[in-house]
């Protein structure tokens, strides 16, 4: 009898292990995958900053734009890489054809005596669909807006477009061609070689660039309007340039820049206003803002070594700038026709030259605060430039050599907040 017993309960036990197993398995059928690969779903989706990578790191994504040029902050403790994406395109034509990767480096510190790091996220996208393209088979990170301007540079004949200027660079200055001593000459695999230690190339809308139409360089004025010259001047734009360093006398940088006119002392110097992307030949990058030429120029801090150095490769450069829908408050308006609207500026690079592996190495958001000099302009020292401007220009200097190919501006599709 006491064996029955002993046995019944060694059963008993074993058919309550085995019910505890079962409901462990139910359990982790329905309840969400333990892993820390996404934004944290209760928060607003658009306050949501804090993400995690894995089991063992929280990530706070910094919102800190202004890239610091101390070398301490450009080593890592750690990196690693994540599918989520904080800030997804707006590739609305691609139909999902995108490969998209966040390199984040991560740095410790403690908030609520929680171990934390900050992030800083570097985007690299691989878009493939050919809808996504230009007509250079080149990717486009933002779709181009419906009727919207596009230039492309002409590479069988560059000198005869009416819209880029590329016979006389210093048109818009006080200086003559003469003085540039300017050699553009042909390569055998059909790109075109630039040699010139001062170079300003301008591409224009269909509307050309005439100073007759632009009636007032008052910068509330032209913020009020949206416009220096012409309705469709240049303003939410992505620049794309291809080109290889191969010679220079010191460490300039590749310049790409849009949102004004012609940069001359004239009328104050207030039609040169512009933002501005630049690619140094030793692989860092930057912003620019300029509010007057050439007195109200200010730039971000340096991002030291965000690609290897150019010298001898080509390589593909993206700048993009579009305005955001202002705020008033914690509230985001639907119209941008404020004073307040913000402007986002973004560097891509595409480092092996495929035409469609882009990776995001610098942003900035313009929420004023930043800048000098506006009020020379009738604007406010800081102001931001949401007005568009009737040419967009590629620039560098002290480069004896370079290779350029499959230049292009596009008025893009402003993307959709989040």
């Amino acid at each position: 009898m006491q064996s029955y017993l002993s046995m019944t309960i060694v059963i008993s036990k074993i058919a309550i292990v085995i019910a505890a197993m079962t409901l462990d398995v139910i359990l982790l059928g329905y309840l969400p995958n333990p892993s820390f690969g996404q934004a944290i779903p209760f928060l607003p989706e658009a306050d949501s900053n804090i993400v995690t990578s894995s089991r063992n790191h929280t990530i706070i994504q910094s919102n800190d734009s202004n890239n610091t040029k101390s070398e301490q902050n450009n080593k890592p403790l750690f990196t690693g890489k994540s599918n989520s994406s904080l800030h997804p395109l707006n590739n609305s034509n691609n139909n999902g054809n995108s490969d998209t990767t966040n390199t984040t480096k991560l740095l410790p510190s403690k908030v609520n005596n929680i171990t934390t790091v900050s992030a800083t996220i570097t985007k690299t996208t691989n878009l493939s669909n050919t809808k996504n393209l230009d007509k250079f088979g080149i990717s486009k990170l933002y779709p181009t807006k419906p009727n919207g301007e596009e230039w492309y540079m002409d590479m069988s004949n560059p000198t005869s477009d009416p819209r880029f200027n590329f016979n006389d660079q210093f048109k818009h200055t006080e200086r003559s061609s003469s003085d540039s001593k300017f050699n553009f000459n042909r390569n055998p695999d059909g790109s075109w070689n630039v040699a010139s230690s001062e170079v300003r190339l301008e591409a224009y809308t269909s509307a050309g660039y005439d100073q007759s139409k632009i009636v007032t360089y008052n910068q509330r004025e032209l913020a009020a309007k949206g416009y220096m010259q012409s309705p469709n001047d240049w303003k939410n734009v992505e620049i794309t340039g291809y080109v290889k360093y191969n010679s220079g006398k010191s460490d300039e940088n590749f310049d790409w820049y849009a949102r004004g006119g012609k940069h001359t002392d004239d009328n104050k110097g207030c039609e040169g206003t512009a933002y501005k992307g630049d690619l140094y030949y030793s692989g860092n990058s930057e912003f620019g803002k300029e509010q007057s030429h050439p007195h109200g120029f200010i730039s971000t801090d340096t991002k030291l070594n965000a690609v290897s150095p150019l010298q001898g490769k080509w390589i593909g450069f993206k700048f993009v700038m579009y305005n955001l829908p202002p705020k008033i408050g914690n509230i985001t308006m639907t119209t941008a026709t404020t004073a307040n609207t913000p402007v986002k500026l973004e560097n891509w690079i595409n480092e092996n030259a495929d035409g469609k592996t882009w990776t995001k190495i610098d942003e900035k958001i313009d929420y004023g605060g930043w800048g000098k000099s506006g009020n020379r302009c009738g604007g406010t020292q800081d102001q931001i430039i949401t007005w568009g401007g009737p040419i967009a220009t590629f620039r560098w200097d002290n480069a004896d050599s370079v290779d350029i190919k499959n230049f292009s501006v596009r008025e893009i599709q402003l993307p959709v907040p989040k």
